[in-house]
């Protein structure tokens, strides 16, 4: 069966018989086309059960397919905060897709994208203890997923410093933060436009990312710049510190 279609609601990435063939057109003129199969983007056991749970919660998540600009985000505050800027703006915005996955699948169709994650530290405090903190290891994934772009993929990738609260609004937050989130933007205008800085600096890569953001080019030297913002901290509540002292 073919269908020829522009809803996206008719999209589902995660299924292995599916072939998706993209027609692009400008000025009525055909410029391109992208054939999708599941099999050619490699996606894993993990990343179909994502998709199939975005499909079930988000139908329109495949807008992407149809154009526009992505960025790619990896928890629940970032997306609720610039959708809610999105919302305020909606002309400057219209035509902005955030994603929560689907890098491989950006990178098959050798989209033009950015990503915004939390930096975490590579070491965490449990019990008392000094261990390897889990979470690194989700900024070693995506840098492998990103390196593996065909080279007429542009890609900006951002990390928050520490996490998206810590970075921008100055706190940590232990639950409810993408509701957080909202008061912060709803009630406080420099937070709102500091947060809105770093949307269109996802956008626009020639654009300076707020503070708290940082883009990074290789795992070691995020680990640097991790710490030496620890370092910063450190020195600033008045403790002196050296960098190794620091992870």
């Amino acid at each position: 069966m073919i269908v020829t279609t522009h809803s996206p609601a008719f999209i589902d990435v995660s299924r292995d018989n599916t072939t998706i063939i993209r027609v692009e057109q400008i000025n009525g003129q055909i410029s391109g086309t992208t054939v999708f199969r599941p099999e050619r983007v490699k996606l894993d056991d993990e990343d179909r059960s994502l998709l199939k749970l975005m499909n079930i919660f988000d139908p329109y998540v495949a807008e992407f397919f149809f154009g526009g600009r992505c960025i790619i985000v990896e928890g629940d505050t970032e997306y609720t905060a610039f959708k809610h800027i999105m919302a305020t703006k909606p002309g400057i915005y219209k035509d902005v897709h955030i994603i929560r996955a689907l890098v491989k699948i950006l990178n098959h169709f050798g989209s033009r994208y950015s990503v915004l994650h939390d930096s975490d530290t590579p070491t965490t405090l449990r019990k008392g203890k000094t261990i390897k903190n889990p979470a690194w290891a989700h900024n070693e994934k995506i840098y492998a997923a990103i390196q593996d772009r065909p080279h007429t993929s542009n890609v900006r990738l951002l990390a928050s410093l520490g996490n998206f609260e810590k970075a921008y609004f100055g706190e940590e937050v232990g639950s409810e933060k993408p509701y957080n989130a909202i008061i912060h933007l709803q009630h406080n205008e420099q937070r709102f436009e500091k947060v809105e800085q770093l949307l269109d600096a996802l956008l626009d890569h020639s654009k300076v990312p707020p503070e708290g953001a940082l883009e990074w080019t290789s795992i070691a030297q995020l680990e640097e710049m991790v710490a030496a913002q620890a370092s910063k901290e450190l020195v600033a509540a008045g403790t002196e510190v050296t960098i190794d002292e620091v992870f």
